[in-house]
């Protein structure tokens, strides 16, 4: 009896990729009915382009430092073999990774994450997915605290109050949710051995003489969970949540940073209160990885956000096209050529081993 075609499963993400991005383009072009593109270019020109390469570095530099620290936090608690990666080689692999999901569909970085971290310091594949839910609800926690400080504010537009109410108490509630969970999940013996998975193995080896059909989908689920719930099991510390919380919490602050830093560049007045607005406003929209880092995607969310805030439509554009190229080039352009040196190694690791 011949394996279940895995077709069907295979198009379902790609089909609601299509919706969302086919809802992406009729917003667009709602939006783009109110833009004079002759006044979004001029105000492209006329923008200080000091503000916006500020903000670049802001984002490769202080951003980055922030983000790789939350990373290295939840990672220092997993299991692995031998000693753990450094700060620099985590800050190497962080480009890398932002490289690739930006040129690259799916967050592709992410699993570039998982196999160079899996391959050079046996980190367990399981322990390393559970790090990035971690990180991404850490992420979606701090988030939540700064939409529920500005939410309630007067300076906040009754249409974005009700999304940002939402969006807090979802990121924080889902976040707690998982801390809860971790917290009540049997901790691991300090003494433990690490799994297979966690030696320098192929990532997926399945035997000739596996189970077909539902029993392995059953079997597969099983260990699946089974490996998640002791990965979780190695988070269950506050001391690891609060660590990289408070790392979320920078980043999100130097973004902010960005956020104003580019506004100011192409002549929009805001107060930091609508810089807050405006930064979690986007990141409503980047929820769901659709387009290749975003394109089409960021800037619609900021148009539709800053339009709330009574920015004029063109300056908004403006603004959205400079603080995407200040979050996507440069980290890009280092992280192309980092990719070249993560390969590099990992084959004179090869050729040593041979």
């Amino acid at each position: 009896m011949p394996p279940p075609d895995p077709e069907p499963a295979r198009r379902r993400l790609p089909i609601a990729r299509v919706v969302v991005v086919i809802g992406v383009v009729v917003l667009g072009v709602v939006l783009a009915r109110r833009l004079d593109f002759a006044r979004v270019l001029a105000a492209l020109r006329q923008a200080d382009g000091r503000l916006v390469a500020l903000a670049a570095l802001v984002n490769v530099t202080l951003n980055t430092v922030a983000r790789v620290r939350r990373w290295a936090a939840l990672l220092a608690a997993l299991p692995r073999r031998g000693a753990g990666a450094r700060f620099g080689e985590l800050a190497t692999l962080y480009f890398a990774s932002q490289a690739a999901s930006n040129l690259l569909p799916a967050r592709a970085g992410e699993a570039l994450r998982v196999v160079q971290l899996h391959r050079r310091h046996g980190y367990a594949v399981s322990g390393l997915i559970t790090v990035q839910l971690v990180e991404t609800l850490i992420g979606g926690m701090t988030l939540g605290l700064l939409a529920l400080v500005v939410a309630p504010l007067p300076q906040t537009p009754a249409s974005l109050s009700a999304a940002l109410f939402t969006f807090s108490l979802g990121g924080l509630g889902g976040g707690l949710a998982l801390f809860w969970l971790a917290r009540r999940a049997p901790a691991p013996s300090a003494t433990e051995a690490p799994k297979a998975e966690a030696r320098n193995e192929p990532i997926a080896s399945p035997p000739s003489a596996a189970p077909r059909g539902v029993a392995r989908l059953v079997a597969l689920g099983r260990g699946a969970v089974a490996r998640l719930v002791e990965a979780v099991g190695h988070l269950r510390s506050p001391r690891v949540w609060a660590g990289a919380a408070v790392w979320s919490l920078a980043s999100d602050v130097t973004d902010v940073l960005m956020v104003g830093l580019v506004l100011t560049a192409v002549g929009v007045s805001l107060s930091p209160v609508g810089w807050i607005v405006a930064f979690v406003a986007i990141n409503l929209v980047l929820i769901l990885p659709t387009t290749p880092a975003q394109l089409g995607v960021l800037e619609m969310g900021a148009v539709a956000a800053l339009r709330a805030l009574g920015v004029d439509a063109n300056a908004a554009l403006a603004f959205a096209l400079l603080y995407h190229a200040a979050h996507v080039v440069p980290p890009t352009l280092v992280g192309g050529i980092l990719m070249l040196k993560l390969d590099l190694g990992r084959r004179g690791s090869d050729e040593t081993a041979a």
